[in-house]
């Protein structure tokens, strides 16, 4: 059931035109979405062809006018309205499942998955950036662990019940001196 709801999720969250992530989603009056982009795009296509006021929806064929007369297709894309369910879809999306790319790459501006992480950095590191960060001698003892193993860690840690024992509080009593240096605090 839950893989079922999953793949749902993806099909809602993928464009029908570009067959990517919805990027920016719109919406038409059918309620079919898509990117804003490609919406411009399949839209510029359709005035190009004669079609000026109204154009099909891409999935159902229902047919979709035009905001106002001789409009732009920058016009008629902004004024379609944001899909905000799918936009809070994808951002719950990448913050459960977020883009592992090695961050020393991307300094460099090159894109390679991260496979590692540094505790002591806390950067994600490909298989070629941790070799060279356990061989280079400020980092060799710095605590290198699996992605995975992170990940399940965290997951583990925010769905574990933690208790705080019972503790009783004193009346603490306190004072303060100072001297020409120092500030001395006793409890």
């Amino acid at each position: 059931m839950a893989s079922s709801i999953k793949s749902h999720i993806v099909d809602i969250t993928t464009c029908a035109i570009c067959l990517e992530k919805l990027n920016v989603p719109k919406y038409l009056p059918c309620l079919h979405t898509f990117c804003e982009s490609c919406l411009h795009t399949y839209i510029s296509s359709g005035i190009e062809k004669g079609q000026k006021q109204s154009i099909e929806c891409p999935v159902c064929r229902t047919s979709v006018s035009a905001p106002i007369e001789n409009c732009s297709s920058e016009e008629w894309v902004r004024g379609l309205p944001l899909n905000f369910l799918i936009v809070g879809l994808l951002e719950k999306e990448k913050v459960q499942n977020p883009q592992k790319q090695c961050m020393v790459c991307q300094r460099m501006e090159v894109k390679s998955d991260a496979s590692f992480v540094c505790i002591d950095c806390s950067d994600l590191l490909c298989s070629s950036c941790v070799k060279h960060h356990t061989a280079s001698k400020l980092l060799c003892d710095h605590e290198i662990r699996p992605v995975e193993e992170v990940v399940s860690d965290l997951k583990s840690l925010k769905h574990s019940k933690t208790s705080v024992p019972n503790i009783k509080v004193k009346n603490l009593s306190f004072f303060v001196t100072t001297t020409k240096r120092r500030v001395v605090l006793c409890v």
